[in-house]
C-alpha cells in the first residue's frame, strides 16, 4: 500500500483488518509532506445582522467573513495532493475554481475558513477592484431621512485592497478611460503598501470605474466545511483530511 493510499484514504472502509498507528501516518506526513503556515480563522464581527453575512467593504476580511489574526498564524508540515482546477461553464458566463487536499498531522483539527499558505508556492492573481469603493454598496440603498438637528453621517474613505494579503510583485495594471481606450498605469501613478492601492493625485481610473490588477502571491488555500474527514480508533485522532480552495476563486468581485 502507497503513501498516496495511507493519506488520502483515510477511512474504516479502506483499511479493515488492519492496524495502522497514528504516529506513523503523522511520521509519513513528516517525511513526504510539505511546510506551510497555517492561519486559524475568526469569524469577522462584520456580520450584518438583517442576513448574517459579512458586510462587502469589510477592510479587515475583504467580504469573505473572516479574518486571521497574527496570533493563530501556526508553522506546520501537511501533506498536499490533488491539485487540480475546475472550469463549469454557466449559462450566463463561468465559475472557475481551484483545489487541493491537505492532511493535518494529528492532533491539529482544521476549521472553517482557515488558510493554508504553502512554503515557496506562488499564485499569479488577476484581480479585479474599483476606484473608489466598492461597485454594490448597502448603504448607498438604505433610505435616509434627515432632521435640521442631524449631522451628515461621516463615512470612512474606501480603501482599495487586492484579494490576498501579501503581495509579491504587481506586474500591471489596466482599465477604460472614458474615451474607450485601454490604459495601463505607469510606475508612480499609485503606492502599494502591503496589499492596499492608494492612487497619486490625477492618477490612474475615475472614481467609480474598475480596474483589473495582475500579480503575483504567496499561494493561499481557503479550507471548507465540506469535510473534514475524521477517523477516530480507541482513543487515538487519525489525521484530518480537508479541502482547500485558492483565496483568488472564492467569490465574485462584487462581493469583495
Amino acid at each position: 500500500m502507497s503513501t498516496r493510499d495511507l493519506l488520502l484514504d483515510i477511512t474504516i472502509g479502506k483499511f479493515a483488518g488492519f492496524h495502522i498507528d497514528v504516529q506513523e501516518l503523522n511520521e509519513l506526513i513528516e517525511m513526504h509532506g510539505i511546510g506551510a503556515e497555517w492561519r486559524k480563522a475568526v469569524r469577522c464581527p462584520c456580520l450584518r445582522v438583517e442576513t448574517m453575512r459579512p458586510t462587502v467593504s469589510c477592510r479587515h476580511c475583504n467580504g469573505l467573513g473572516y479574518t486571521h489574526p497574527e496570533s493563530g498564524h501556526v508553522p506546520l508540515i501537511v501533506f498536499l495532493l490533488n491539485r487540480q482546477p475546475a472550469r463549469k461553464i454557466l449559462q450566463v458566463g463561468e465559475y472557475v475554481t481551484g483545489q487541493v487536499t491537505v492532511t493535518f498531522p494529528s492532533p491539529h483539527i482544521p476549521g472553517e475558513g482557515d488558510l493554508i499558505v504553502p512554503d515557496n508556492e506562488v499564485h499569479l492573481v488577476h484581480d479585479t477592484i474599483w476606484r473608489g469603493g466598492q461597485q454594490i454598496d448597502n448603504r448607498a440603498m438604505m433610505a435616509r431621512t434627515e432632521h435640521p438637528d442631524q449631522a451628515p453621517p461621516k463615512n470612512r474613505p474606501p480603501e482599495e485592497r487586492l484579494r490576498y494579503p501579501d503581495v509579491l510583485e504587481v506586474q500591471s495594471i489596466h482599465w477604460i478611460s472614458a474615451a474607450g481606450d485601454l490604459c495601463e498605469a505607469k510606475q508612480g501613478d499609485y503606492k502599494l503598501v502591503k496589499n492596499q492601492i492608494t492612487w497619486k493625485a490625477k492618477r490612474g481610473p475615475v472614481v467609480g470605474s474598475a480596474y483589473t490588477v495582475r500579480y503575483l502571491a504567496p499561494a493561499m488555500y481557503q479550507l471548507q466545511p465540506s469535510e473534514p474527514i475524521a477517523r477516530m480508533e480507541a482513543t487515538s485522532l487519525f489525521p484530518y483530511r480537508t479541502t482547500g480552495y485558492r483565496l483568488d476563486r472564492i467569490g465574485e468581485p462584487d462581493q469583495r
